[in-house]
This record gives C-alpha cells, sequence and structure tokens, in this order.
C-alpha cells in the first residue's frame, strides 16, 4: 500500500522533495546502491518517476544551482 502511495505523490513533486530524495540516496549510497551501480536517475525511476518527470526537475534544480 505504502508503494502506491509514493507512485501516487512522485506525479507531484516538488523541487524540495525532489531534493530530499536525492539526499537520501547520496546518505544511502556507499551501504546500498554502490555495488548495484545505482545513479541517483535509476533510483528516481524505480520510486516511480517518468524519465521525463526526472529530466524536468533535475533541469530545474541545476538553473536554480
Amino acid at each position: 500500500m505504502i508503494g502506491q502511495e509514493i507512485l501516487k505523490t512522485m506525479n507531484y513533486l516538488s523541487k524540495e522533495e525532489f531534493e530530499k530524495f536525492r539526499e537520501t540516496w547520496k546518505s544511502e549510497w556507499y551501504e546500498h546502491w554502490r555495488l548495484l551501480d545505482i545513479d541517483f536517475e535509476t533510483y528516481m525511476l524505480m520510486k516511480g518517476l517518468t524519465k521525463q518527470e526526472f529530466k524536468n526537475l533535475n533541469s530545474e534544480l541545476w538553473q536554480n544551482t
């Protein structure tokens, strides 16, 4: 049930929420994702975000930095 709730909310991620996922991924990377070669884009796709949604949110964040 929680996975379905995440999928529903992924379509409405704000930039702040997207950045929070990035920080979580970075903090878990060494222990969980390093050996699986899971980059942030793949991590977000596994969470239910589409490639286009990822590109849009990622480009918005990089434009503001």
